[in-house]
């Protein structure tokens, strides 16, 4: 009877040993995806994107950037458009297929990686038309892709990062925060079609007044609003941050 017993004990420390050892390389392997996906789009910056001086000082950078959308087409044509927030570490392209999961697990050249990148729901228009776009992000531990939508839980942080810029092919679109909080998966703040004005001006104003704090600001029916989302690490649970357009910039940058 002993002689059974410590071959069980034998046997299910030897399993626990192997799913630890599981679990080891699993989370090894993650990060060094992780890794690997952040060094990438840090060299595809460099590549794409530049800074310009600013119109009133060459000492200083224009608080606009400047993109080779030609370049970033040629490396994948889901690509539509680049998120900006001045001041943060939100600054990404956006892609968009056919499916919300394809992205979810892929890097901007289409590999397999647990980091994702930022993309667009197909079901939102991916030419930021639609009333409601739609936008997803990984919250990542070292404070890249969306991690930073928390932030804008805090009002203070919310006064000194209110905007965001969207570079399109044709023009810079500046948007300003009206909302931030987090919802369940549940939540309205997701609703892509709209049968009336009356309805996208109610939904509105509850997204307004979901905000963790008054902002002041009430988009009307005939707005267009984006709506970024990255989880909060619990798994029903998201973080939101609501903005309308206020701006379209049409000339050159540079």
């Amino acid at each position: 009877m002993k002689s059974r017993t410590k071959k069980i004990l034998v046997i299910v420390s030897a399993l626990s040993a192997l799913m630890a050892a599981l679990c080891i390389c699993k989370i090894a392997m993650a990060q060094r995806q992780y890794k690997e996906s952040k060094q990438e789009y840090e060299d595809l910056k460099g590549a794409v994107i530049t800074t310009v001086p600013s119109n009133e000082s060459e000492d200083e950078e224009s608080p606009y950037l400047v993109l080779d959308f030609d370049r970033l087409s040629e490396i994948n044509t889901d690509f539509k458009f680049l998120i900006d927030s001045p001041g943060t570490d939100v600054s990404y392209t956006d892609f968009q297929s056919s499916d919300t999961d394809f992205y979810l697990r892929r890097t901007f050249e289409g590999s397999s990686n647990v980091g994702g990148v930022i993309f667009i729901d197909y079901r939102s228009g991916g030419d930021l038309t639609g009333r409601n776009t739609v936008i997803y992000g990984h919250r990542m531990n070292d404070g890249s892709m969306f991690a930073g939508l928390a932030e804008y839980m805090s009002a203070e942080y919310y006064a000194g990062h209110d905007t965001i810029h969207i570079y399109t092919e044709d023009a810079v679109l500046e948007y300003t925060v009206f909302s931030a909080s987090e919802v369940t998966t549940g939540c309205d703040c997701f609703t892509f079609a709209f049968q009336s004005d009356y309805e996208f001006h109610e939904w509105l104003s509850r997204q307004a007044y979901r905000s963790a704090y008054d902002t002041g600001i009430v988009p009307n029916s005939t707005d267009r609003v984006i709506t970024l989302v990255t989880c909060t690490g619990q798994e029903e649970w998201r973080y939101v941050v609501q903005a309308v357009l206020t701006e379209t910039v049409f000339n050159d940058v540079d």
